[in-house]
């Protein structure tokens, strides 16, 4: 081999390891919990953090007239968020697990007018400092939509 050729496959490996640093240091923390510990990055898998402290008040960013209260013991939490919106009564129920700071839900929905509640599942992440909860929700009536909380 020559010296150039040495150099140019040197400087492609260390180009490759470059790259893929960057690449898996780039990956959703979701993601992350799935690969060997040694290609995670320098950020836990959400799975691999502490469970978030919930309980309190809450306000909704989009939606701030609607009242979210918030019971947790472990890793289970309920929510209700209530309230008048636009002149319709609002009344939603939320039961959810964590496992670190990731968050699997499912809720009951029963709005004025409905004879039936509407049911869905939301999954979504907390902060690291239990501030905020950034969920997507998806249900029959109102498809996926985003719920982005913060803590009072």
């Amino acid at each position: 081999m020559t010296k150039d050729a040495f150099r140019f496959a040197t400087t492609l490996s260390l180009v490759t390891s470059l790259w893929l640093a960057s690449a898996c240091s780039a990956l959703p923390e979701d993601i992350r919990a799935s690969l060997p510990e040694s290609l995670r990055g320098d950020t836990q898998a959400l799975t691999d953090y502490p469970i978030p402290d919930l309980s309190g008040r809450w306000q909704d960013t989009d939606y701030p007239e609607l009242s979210i209260t918030m019971n947790q013991s472990g890793n289970e939490f309920t929510m209700i968020r209530e309230g008048d919106y636009r002149g319709i009564p609002i009344k939603e129920t939320y039961q959810g697990t964590f496992q670190g700071r990731s968050a699997k839900i499912s809720y009951t929905a029963l709005d004025k007018g409905q004879i039936r509640p509407v049911q869905g599942k939301c999954f979504g992440v907390a902060s690291k400092d239990s501030g905020s909860l950034e969920l997507t929700c998806e249900d029959s009536r109102k498809g996926m939509t985003p719920l982005n909380l913060k803590k009072f």
